[in-house]
């Protein structure tokens, strides 16, 4: 059971509480929905009544959730919790009194038009929603129930890792092969639930989990701690040893600070993440079928002269690039043929290009420093840094068009592996614009790509600065810029 475990051909899209960012979250018709859109997984939070029913809700309060504070007949329910925060919860009350609650919105910014349309669902709804739809549907749609608070429950005398028993062997669920994933923060609780039941189990943790020879079949790990150089290194451990890992939670309503819902999704994948969870499973689906389509471009790597074929498209795909923000470049063909010269006819230069077809799309270079313009190698010879030791990447420009889908990603792959294949080689360096931050020009959509290079383990060194002249747009003649040198150290 700990050998690789691929379910689906792509990385899995995960319905968080269903389609929760739409509809009332765990509800029959949020999961519905979810499948509708097109998810692979759906997500229930279980929790048990007093009479030992599980239900699909997050927490063991249900004022948050449901329209049990507006109810006068549970008035009286009302009661401080282990935390002393007041609350009705849900293990005070029978499965019947449950059954008559109607589910709501807990989020204030999200649509609230389906408050108490739905009522809270038992899982063995949950399952007999998920058997449908799989026979309806002919598509291995999964079912990934957490488990919380298996400790609390245990407690009170009621052990939900025997109550999932029971509702999965009711329906046949059982066993590795069963389209079930059972996902818990507690260990123990996943050792029993593996014992009992014979499913698949994930380990739940906020930071990077230590990699170990238990019997888990993978990793739900907050994207915080995976969308970092350790976490891709986690990631790559993991599956080294069979393992999946799946990142929570992107919500379209709580977006990265430097990327679009569908961009942090996409950069999820491209880092390795086998699935994702997500409140908005359709843009989770966008993500992926972007990087779907990426896949279908073409990178090619040439060394040396091997591009000339390429040079004036790649002139002209340059001009085109860096006219926009932050380099406002006013593209000039003979210059940019000099520049590519310089790449062309060192033996040890890389360029990574992207052709779609045979439109060239993106493209990206390395050379050793020493091999390098003029520009470039000052501030290293002022910093005493021996310039074998470091492979400079030129430049990384993509068509408009493609961004977005991992391309940039796999120049820097690409890149550095050439990098590596240097024999003295300690650093890898490329340099940036500097712009004013209240420079008037500046687009109000402009996302830097600081956080990308921080991720890729590059620091800026303010320490390293060239100037480079070139003619902006509107301008009349060349003007001269400062770039700042970005640099990853590798080890001897």
């Amino acid at each position: 059971m700990n050998g690789p475990w691929r379910p689906f051909p792509r990385p899995w899209v995960i319905a968080h509480r269903g389609a929760s960012g739409l509809l009332p979250e765990h509800t029959l018709p949020g999961y519905a929905l979810a499948i509708e859109q097109g998810a692979d997984v759906i997500e229930p939070d279980l929790v048990a009544s007093a009479d030992g029913v599980l239900y699909a809700r997050h927490d063991l309060g249900l004022a948050r959730s449901t329209d049990i504070a507006s109810r006068g007949e549970f008035s009286g329910y009302r009661r401080p919790g282990v935390d002393g925060s007041e609350d009705w919860w849900i293990e005070d009350l029978s499965s019947a009194q449950i059954d008559s609650l109607r589910a709501i919105q807990p989020w204030p910014q999200r649509p609230h038009e389906r408050d108490g349309a739905f009522g809270v669902p038992r899982f063995s709804a949950v399952l007999a929603l998920l058997l449908m739809e799989r026979q309806r549907r002919e598509r291995p749609l999964l079912v990934y129930p957490e488990l919380k608070h298996p400790q609390h429950f245990r407690r009170l005398g009621i052990d939900v890792v025997e109550l999932l028993a029971r509702e999965l062997e009711s329906v046949g669920l059982t066993g590795p092969d069963a389209p079930v994933l059972v996902q818990c923060f507690e260990r123990d609780c996943l050792d029993r639930v593996r014992s009992r039941i014979g499913v698949r189990v994930v380990q739940l943790s906020i930071d990077l989990p230590t990699l170990d020879g238990t019997t888990v079949d993978g990793y739900g790990v907050s994207k915080q701690a995976l969308m970092t150089p350790a976490g891709a290194g986690f990631i790559a451990a993991a599956h080294q040893l069979g393992r999946v890992v799946h990142a929570w939670t992107f919500r379209d309503d709580q977006p990265h600070v430097d990327y679009a819902p569908v961009d942090e999704c996409a950069r999820a994948f491209e880092q390795g993440c086998d699935g994702l969870f997500s409140d908005f499973p359709a843009t989770a689906l966008a993500a992926r079928a972007r990087r779907q389509r990426a896949a279908q471009v073409r990178v090619l790597s040439l060394v040396g002269a091997q591009v000339a074929p390429f040079l004036p498209a790649l002139a002209a795909l340059r001009i085109r690039v860096f006219r926009e923000w932050p380099y406002l470049y006013d593209g000039d063909a003979d210059y940019e043929a000099r520049y590519l010269q310089t790449y062309s006819r060192s033996a040890r230069s890389l360029f990574v290009l992207a052709l779609d077809g045979d439109e060239v799309v993106g493209c990206a270079t390395a050379i050793p420093l020493s091999d390098a313009s003029e520009d470039c190698l000052a501030p290293f010879v002022g910093a005493g840094i021996d310039l074998d030791t470091v492979c400079y990447f030129g430049e990384s420009v993509l068509d408009r068009r493609y961004r977005g889908r991992g391309l940039g990603h796999r120049f820097f792959d690409a890149r550095e592996a050439h990098a590596q294949s240097l024999p003295k080689l300690r650093y890898s360096a490329f340099c940036a614009v500097q712009r004013a931050a209240d420079d008037p020009r500046r687009p109000p959509d402009y996302r830097p790509l600081d956080r990308f290079w921080s991720a890729r383990g590059y620091l800026p060194r303010p320490d390293l600065l060239a100037q480079f002249a070139w003619k902006e747009l509107g301008g009349d003649r060349p003007e001269s810029n400062t770039m700042m040198f970005w640099l990853r150290e590798w080890p001897p």
